[in-house]
């Protein structure tokens, strides 16, 4: 599957708030698929998930049950990720992170488009969840 071109739908994705995690991010990404490529929030999700695993051999030193590795990543955080920080919700195992509300301008022309950030709601769990709570 080939990445979104800066000229897709796809290109209007929020960019990311953190600086340091989203430059590391930004770099992997560029050397992969090339500058003009436009990362989508799967490719992100993804880079969360593998910095979670590596994050896990390394505590762990490799050597780990499913119930440590549970354990461990019921309490993980990443101050760092390229969408700002994340968590793990240990009551759910779902992730919890802000949600930006943003204003998305299409050009008439060529892209690139106009993205402003209107509103942060700070860490957001997963609402069906959340409404459906027993």
């Amino acid at each position: 599957m080939r990445p979104p071109s800066a000229s897709s739908p796809q290109a209007a994705i929020p960019p990311p708030r953190s600086a340091r995690g989203n430059a590391a991010f930004r770099a992997a990404w560029e050397r992969a698929y090339g500058a003009s490529a436009v990362p989508d929030f799967l490719s992100v999700d993804g880079w969360d998930g593998m910095a979670a695993a590596f994050e896990l051999i390394r505590e762990m030193k490799g050597a780990f049950t499913a119930d440590r590795a549970i354990a461990f990543l019921k309490d993980w955080r990443n101050p760092d990720s390229s969408c700002g920080a994340i968590a793990i919700d240990p009551a759910t195992c779902d992730i919890v992170r802000s949600l930006d509300i943003r204003r998305v301008e299409l050009p008439t022309a060529r892209p690139p488009t106009s993205n402003w950030r209107l509103e942060t709601i700070p860490r957001v769990k997963d609402p069906c969840k959340e409404l459906h709570r027993q």
